[in-house]
């Protein structure tokens, strides 16, 4: 009959079926008050009257068990029975509910018969979901294969510890196909948690699926628009489900090898004054777990202060920069509804207001990838950076930073960057860090938080590793004695060079200890033997000028001729801060405390250092250090000044290859004596950033 149908061209519809599509619920049931509306219950009761009406498969896309507060309370048990009493037939895992953990969500799928599917979270090697479920309609068997958004964030402990991975999906994807086919499955619809181009390439790359439903993780956003449906040139189809305050109703229909969509509606739930169609035993379980929910509230509830408390996306920001000690926490503006309360409060009134209560993660950015998260997503608040600085001190494009954010917050950024982070779970959400304090009573304000914050202390390793290359040209009139660790004549030999800064900081303190070595010898002589330390503290009050102080010793690594030349210099002054550039004035004096012990010369110290990148490997740094002094107005004088200039290709971390010129001038009055040393370096660094939070 089929076939003479055909011939005669009449070719349609053979069967058609319809499907009822949701996504992100959210387990959102009402957490207040029995008599209160459910959109929960709402939304089972319209679907059950739609399914009256007219018979047809329920799938859900993802995130309905996360992050509502009954669901929370009850490990997903009170979702898992909603599913249940509406009969349902397969939903995706998407990234939110695996914030109940994996584990969890498989333990709720094997003792409750739920077809919770994802084809490619793999344990081991093997899917630890279900990759397809099948249903049938006249005969026909249609295989459901749900893929989970790769974005995705597993808990740490079930990544580490038990192996579990989220893959890219292709394979899996292509193995789930394979297996449906050998159980007679005839079409495949994709429930895909992945972005749209993801989507799409799949689509191009398995001819057998002829509709993929996206929905959960993505909403389907095309060139800045919304997109609910598309229809490809060879007649498979794309839709996206924009909505979570209702349910999708699709019509599909059976024609040569093929699913056609014939119609998709969207049906928003209102609030119903009973809750028909809803059994009563699921409705006592409901009231068994929200009076066991309000029991726990009102045993942590607190009395707030007269002047009240306030919720907003500034307090998320710092109370998450303090309570985990990161310097920079990025929040979503519309990660909660902003509020101020009176009266008495209990962490559940506050939960309610943050909608990414998800939790938090600590991974780590370069100042660089900072820059670009706050250019192209505005709407992100990138908590600790302000005015270009971080903790007081200038954003450094190179340095890394410890943030924190939510995991939804993450897998934002992972995209906006292009890359995946290694992420370590904090096992807390804004929400937690949230009641944490006020069951303690803590009532602090935003700018308190940010202060503490501030004050956090932090340590830093930055390191210098240098073989090195050099060609001294060494001018000493007069046989002025060689200064301190200085060439005494000119050379073009190999050696060493090795610094380190070891920072030890917070807002408004910051101490520094930097011993360096420079150091070549060709056989008994000494052509670059100084050892220099200095100690430095620095004060940031929250203006542009700092007070500092300094400390340096400049002496030598190996002793010539049974001496050690030895040089002290102490200064206090005022440094100035200007986007790369720094520079700085003091007042002190030099004193040779060893072969020979001289009188100490007072005079004004002056230093300036400037960086600047030419390119993304290339970075230029100038640099100089003088010192003016002298023992009486109208006697001795002398100036003490190094300038230099290096050109630094940066090849692959930590290495990296110099060119510097540097340049040593020393002068002496009433003598008119003069050192002066000129000196190329050819060196290859290896570079240390070490940096403990």
């Amino acid at each position: 009959m089929k076939i003479l149908f055909a011939k005669l061209g009449f070719i349609g519809p053979l069967y058609s079926i319809t499907l009822y599509l949701s996504a992100n619920l959210n387990g959102r049931f009402n957490a207040h008050d029995l008599s209160e509306k459910d959109f929960m219950l709402d939304f089972a009761t319209a679907l059950n009257e739609a399914r009256s009406i007219e018979r047809g498969f329920y799938i859900d896309l993802g995130n309905g068990f996360y992050p509502g507060a009954l669901s929370r309370f009850s490990y997903g048990g009170l979702t898992a029975d909603f599913f249940l009493m509406l009969r349902l037939d397969a939903a995706l895992v998407a990234a939110n509910d695996l914030n109940l953990g994996a584990d969890n969500l498989n333990f709720i799928r094997k003792t409750r018969g739920l077809h919770l599917l994802s084809a490619n979270i793999v344990r081991k090697g093997k899917s630890l979901f279900p990759a397809y479920h099948i249903i049938e309609a006249g005969g026909n068997k249609i295989a459901l294969i749900g893929l989970t958004n790769p974005f995705s964030n597993i808990d740490y402990a079930e990544k580490e510890i038990f192996k579990t991975e989220i893959k890219d999906g292709a394979e899996e994807l292509a193995n789930a196909i394979s297996e449906a086919k050998a159980q007679g499955a005839m079409y495949f619809i994709l429930l895909s948690g992945q972005d749209l181009a993801s989507s799409l390439g799949l689509l191009g790359r398995f001819s057998e699926i002829s509709l993929i439903i996206l929905g959960g993780d993505y909403s389907g956003e095309l060139a800045g628009q919304q997109i609910s449906h598309i229809k490809l040139a060879d007649g498979r189809h794309v839709v996206a489900l924009n909505s979570n305050m209702g349910f999708y109703r699709m019509k599909l229909a059976f024609r040569e090898g093929r699913l056609e969509v014939e119609n998709l509606s969207y049906h928003p739930v209102e609030e119903r004054r009973d809750n028909r169609h809803i059994p009563r035993n699921f409705l006592r379980r409901r009231q068994l777990w929200l009076h066991g929910y309000l029991r726990t509230e009102a045993a942590q509830a607190v009395d707030l202060p007269a002047e009240g408390f306030s919720l907003d996306v500034a307090f998320l920001g710092a109370l998450a920069r303090r309570d985990l000690r990161c310097e920079v926490a990025i929040v979503s503006p519309l990660s909660v509804k902003p509020e101020r309360f009176q009266g008495r409060l209990s962490p559940g009134m506050l939960r309610e207001r943050i909608f990414d209560d998800y939790r938090i993660f600590w991974y780590k950015l370069s100042g660089e990838e900072l820059e670009q998260i706050s250019r192209k997503d505005a709407q992100l608040m990138l908590s600790g950076l302000k005015a270009g600085q971080i903790q007081g001190y200038p954003l450094a494009a190179r340095q890394e930073y410890l943030v924190c954010s939510s995991q939804r917050v993450l897998e934002r950024v992972e995209k906006l960057l292009g890359k995946r982070y290694s992420a370590r779970n904090s096992w807390l959400s804004h929400g937690s860090l949230a009641a944490n304090r006020i069951r303690n009573r803590e009532f602090v304000s935003t700018a308190e938080l940010a202060h503490e914050a501030d004050q956090l202390w932090r340590f830093r390793l930055e390191g210098q590793l240098s073989n090195l290359i050099e060609n001294a040209a060494v001018e000493n009139e007069i046989q002025q004695k060689t200064p301190p660790g200085q060439p005494r004549a000119s050379y073009l030999r190999y050696g060493l060079e090795n610094m380190l800064d070891f920072y030890f900081y917070n807002r408004y303190h910051e101490f520094i200890l930097s011993p360096y070595i420079n150091y070549a010898r060709q056989d008994a002589l000494y052509l670059q033997n100084l050892l220099r330390g200095s100690f430095t503290y620095n004060y940031h009050p929250d203006f542009f000028l700092h007070p500092y102080h300094k400390s340096q010793i400049d002496t030598v690594v190996r002793v010539v001729n049974n001496q050690r030349p030895t040089l002290i210099r102490e200064t206090i002054g005022l440094q100035l801060n200007i986007a790369q550039i720094s520079g700085r004035l003091g007042f002190g004096f030099e004193k040779k405390i060893l072969d020979p012990v001289d009188i100490p010369f007072w005079g004004l110290e002056v230093t300036t250092k400037y960086s600047f990148t030419l390119w993304q490997k290339i970075v230029y740094r100038f640099s100089l250090d003088s010192f003016f002094s002298t023992y009486e107005l109208r006697g001795r004088w002398q100036i003490r000044s190094e300038l230099t200039n290096t050109l630094t290709f940066l090849f692959y971390e930590p290495l990296s290859f110099s060119l510097r010129y540097r340049r040593f001038y020393f002068y002496s009055l009433p003598e008119r004596r003069i050192y002066d040393a000129r000196i190329f370096t050819i060196s290859a660094d290896l570079r240390t950033n070490l940096k403990f939070f």
